[in-house]
Order: structure tokens, then sequence, then C-alpha cells
């Protein structure tokens, strides 16, 4: 290697400065191939494999747990399972190119043409879940929260949260279907769990189907109706043909059964 690794001595052996970055190189390298072995012993066993994108409702990490619970129940023994949260267009992306089996998307009258033509220039099929009009999360104490019905003119003032889209995303391709509402105040985070903190601690007010998980206090967070908001329908996507596999399967069941469906496959 043209320089020393061991000092040799009486009392014994001690690492040169280079040795010490050159044994640092080859435990890498050995690590390396301790995972390419480990792959391959396991290549044999049955892998149970799955893997979903969603975009950004609140409920889909309960929907994601129960079908892990699931697995457990079976007493499957190797299983990788994934759910992906990504803005409308990457999970779209996600479908086409195969990192997902399946995907979760929505649409409104506003940009139902748009995702529809997207869809059908990339071969995937789509099967709606369930229709509803749009409305508003809130924090439980927001001025707002006691008052009943609301339309888009009375939210006006207060700052409007949404989830930041990539910067290839089209305008009409946002996660609750509509072009911004006339509020100057805006608001974009890129996860659930920003959204989900500033929605209990503003007045900020988010767009969406009004599906909260079991864990949120709705004295904390709560839904109110919007009479003049569009309908949207949640659907869900895949590969023409594509046979699912049975935890993607399951997504979808206890997905519909969280918005009050059935699903038939």
């Amino acid at each position: 290697l043209g320089f020393p690794l061991f000092i040799r001595e009486r009392k014994g052996v001690t690492v040169t400065p280079e040795g010490e970055e050159f044994l640092n190189a080859v435990q890498s390298i050995l690590d390396q191939v301790s995972n390419i072995e480990r792959q391959y012993e396991r290549h044999n066993q049955q892998i149970l494999k799955s893997s979903v994108s969603v975009i950004h409702y609140f409920f889909m990490g309960e929907v994601f747990a129960e079908v892990v619970n699931q697995a457990e129940g079976r007493e499957i023994p190797a299983y990788e399972l994934r759910m992906l949260d990504a803005g409308t267009l990457e999970v779209i992306e996600d479908v086409v190119n195969g990192t997902s089996e399946i995907g979760i998307i929505s649409y409104t009258e506003h940009n139902k043409i748009y995702v529809m033509r997207e869809l059908k220039r990339m071969s995937l099929e789509c099967f709606d879940i369930m229709s509803t009009r749009l409305g508003a999360f809130l924090r439980g104490g927001h001025p707002l929260a006691r008052k009943g019905v609301l339309t888009m003119k009375e939210l006006e003032p207060y700052p409007y949260a949404s989830i930041w889209q990539s910067k290839s995303s089209k305008y009409y391709f946002t996660e609750e279907g509509i072009f911004l509402p006339a509020n100057q105040k805006k608001i974009f985070v890129r996860d659930c769990g920003a959204m989900r903190m500033l929605l209990r601690e503003t007045d900020a007010f988010a767009m969406g189907s009004g599906i909260l998980p079991s864990d949120v206090d709705q004295t904390e967070t709560c839904f109110a109706e919007v009479s003049d908001a569009p309908i949207t329908s949640i659907c869900w996507i895949r590969r023409t043909g594509h046979e699912l596999t049975p935890p993607a399967k399951e997504f979808l069941r206890i997905c519909a059964s969280k918005l009050g469906r059935d699903i038939n496959f």
C-alpha cells in the first residue's frame, strides 16, 4: 500500500493514522458484503412485498397500521410493506414506474379533466371509492368552529394551509383539487404532522374530505362543512391489469371502510 498499517513494539501493536483510514474503508466494504449476503440468504424465503403511495390524508397512517397488524396476526415470516406520502403527480409517477402497486388520489370537478387525461396518458386504471363535499379543518377554538355550515367567503380572512407540491406540479394537481381560494394569507407545509400542528395551534384552516384519525381530539381539531366548496372524489389507481397483492387489497378495504364504503375487486 506504500505506507505502514501497524507499528510493532515490544508492548504490542498500534495502528498508524493511515492504517485507521484504511481500516475504516475496509470495514465499509465488509459491511456491504455482509448486507449482500443477508439479502441473498433471504432470497429463497417467500417475502410478502407491497407498496402504496397516497396523497396526504390524515387518516392514512391509521389504515397502514391496521394492514401491518393484520400481517402480524397471520404470522407472515417475512414481509416488506411501504406507504409513501406524496403529491398527486408523484403518486401517479410511483404507480407508473412500479415503486407502488396502487395509489390513492382525489379530484374535483375543477381538475377532473386534467387528472383523467394524465391517468389515460400513463395507461393507469382509476376506481372511485367515495365522493363528498370538501370542508374545512379548523382548531376547536377557531372563531368559525361553532358557526355550523360555512362559506368560502367566511374563510377568506383566515390563513389557508395546504400541502406543498413539487415545483414540477401544475396548479391543477393540488390535493384539494381546487384553484387556490381568494385568501391573501397562504401557508404551505410538506407533511401531515406539520399540518396537524398548524391547525391545532393557529387560526389557519385546510380543505379536506373530513376524515380524521381516531386519535385526534376533536375538541382540538374539528371539521366544518363548506356549502359552496366543490365535491371531491377519492379514488385508487393501478397499472392496467395489475393483479393486487393481499396487503394492497387489505389497504383498500380498510381505507374504504374508514370512508364508510365497501370495495370489490
